[in-house]
């Protein structure tokens, strides 16, 4: 009876430790999962003035949508004070809905007047604010891009990284045919394009945002090269100062074309039904263009 009470507690403390062995090393596993995870996040950051303001929420949403890896960190810098009531209330929806991103606001990051738009002392074109602002939150990648670009590919930022790994570089862009300027879309490893430092090297700074950083790139002795014309917009560009034409014709520079069925997929989403009346009235017409385009009825979409 002793011999199988003493058979008892040995197995007994050996099952015992195997559970601690295997908590341990379940809790080391999530860990190195958590750590790999925080490593590769991607921080997507853009500026904006008070009128692209409004295209924050859409923006922010879209974005988070297609995050499906859950890696995405969203900070914007604005020239304002807030945003609207309904915007905020959007945002915080998203918040709470996308609880794993941050979206994060920067109020008064620069300053435009009728003498033009500065950042710090340096006056440069508004496009230009996102390149030279550094963002608070900071993640391994980079993605800097246009406020009124509706990412709708998923995942979209695992391709920029295979692009700028296959080319062993530390940024993916394209420098634009036979000039000195790269594109507006700049997707780059985080502690090689910041601090950016002054631009005292550069005799006028008010100058072509894409040519700005060009000379950024350049100054930072980051070897450009046109190696491959990888540049892809992922999406929407849902642009004031693009040519639109109505389901007659294309949307020039929208293209809007290859996404028709991410876009009724997105109308038909919760997300959308709740923001849309929040969103304000200049974006809604985008919206009713973007449909008319589509030639989309209510029927597509209940």
């Amino acid at each position: 009876m002793i011999f199988f009470r003493s058979k008892y507690k040995f197995y007994f403390k050996f099952i015992s430790k195997i559970k601690i062995i295997f908590i341990l090393c379940s809790i080391l596993f999530l860990i190195i999962y958590l750590k790999k995870n925080y490593q590769d996040r991607v921080l997507v950051y853009s500026c904006c003035d008070e009128f692209y303001s409004h295209y924050i929420p859409i923006f922010c949403n879209a974005l988070l949508r297609a995050d499906k890896l859950k890696k995405i960190d969203i900070e914007i810098g604005v020239n304002i004070n807030n945003l609207s009531n309904n915007e905020e209330k959007a945002l915080e929806f998203l918040r709470k809905k996308y609880s794993y991103s941050k979206i994060k606001i920067d109020y008064n990051v620069f300053e435009s007047n009728k003498s033009g738009t500065f950042y710090k002392n340096y006056k440069i074109m508004r496009n230009s604010v996102r390149f030279v602002a550094q963002p608070n939150i900071k993640n391994k990648y980079i993605y800097i891009t246009d406020i009124d670009i509706l990412i709708f590919v998923n995942n979209f930022y695992l391709e920029l990284i295979d692009d700028l790994k296959r080319r062993k570089s530390c940024y993916s862009n394209i420098i634009r045919m036979n000039t000195k300027q790269l594109t507006g879309l700049h997707f780059i490893e985080y502690d090689s394009y910041y601090p950016i430092g002054n631009l005292d090297y550069l005799p006028n700074t008010n100058i072509n945002d894409e040519i700005l950083l060009y000379n950024i790139m350049k100054n930072k002795n980051i070897q450009l090269n046109n190696a491959t014309q990888y540049r892809p917009v992922f999406g929407i560009h849902l642009s004031p100062n693009r040519k639109y034409v109505s389901s007659n014709g294309p949307i020039v520079g929208w293209g809007a074309d290859i996404y028709k069925f991410q876009w009724i997929e997105y109308l038909k989403s919760n997300d959308f039904k709740y923001i849309y009346p929040l969103l304000d009235q200049t974006i809604i017409e985008k919206i009713k263009k973007l449909n008319e385009f589509y030639s989309i009825n209510e029927t597509d979409i209940n």
